[in-house]
C-alpha cells in the first residue's frame, strides 16, 4: 500500500520588522499564487524549512511571522496548526541565550506537524 502527502513547502521568509511593509506585499503576491495553485488540489502537509525570522532574538517575529504567513496559508488550504511542520534555520537559532529563550517560547505558538493515529508517521 502507498501511501502519499501531498506537500506545500515553504523556506527563508525571514521576516523582520524594519521591512514589514514590503514582506507584507511579497505575501499577498505569494498567497494569490497558494489560492490558485490549490484550487483544485488538497495539500496535507505545510513544510517550512527553516528562517521564519530574520533575527531568532525576538519572540515576537516569531508571532508576527506566524501571523502574516503560515497563519494565512493554512487557511487557504484548509489546515490546522497541528498540520505545520517547521524546521528552524540559522537565523532563529544559534544566537545565545536570548534566542534559546525566544524559540522556546515561539514553540508554544508554532506546532510541529502529527496526525494522531496514522500508523504511516
Amino acid at each position: 500500500m502507498t501511501i502519499a502527502y501531498r506537500l506545500l513547502h515553504l523556506t527563508d521568509f525571514h521576516w523582520d520588522a524594519k521591512t514589514g511593509e514590503d514582506q507584507k506585499l511579497v505575501v499577498d503576491k505569494l498567497l494569490e499564487d497558494v489560492r490558485d495553485l490549490t484550487a483544485n488540489r488538497k495539500v496535507d502537509v505545510i513544510v517550512f524549512s527553516g528562517d521564519l525570522v530574520d533575527k531568532g532574538s525576538n519572540s515576537d517575529d516569531f508571532e508576527q511571522a506566524k501571523a502574516l504567513l503560515l497563519d494565512r496559508i493554512r487557511d487557504i488550504v484548509g489546515l490546522t496548526d497541528d498540520d505545520i511542520l517547521i524546521c528552524p534555520g540559522n537565523h532563529a537559532s544559534g544566537r545565545g541565550a536570548g534566542a534559546r529563550a525566544a524559540s522556546i517560547r515561539a514553540r508554544r505558538s508554532l506546532h510541529s506537524f502529527r496526525r494522531s493515529g496514522d500508523p504511516h508517521l
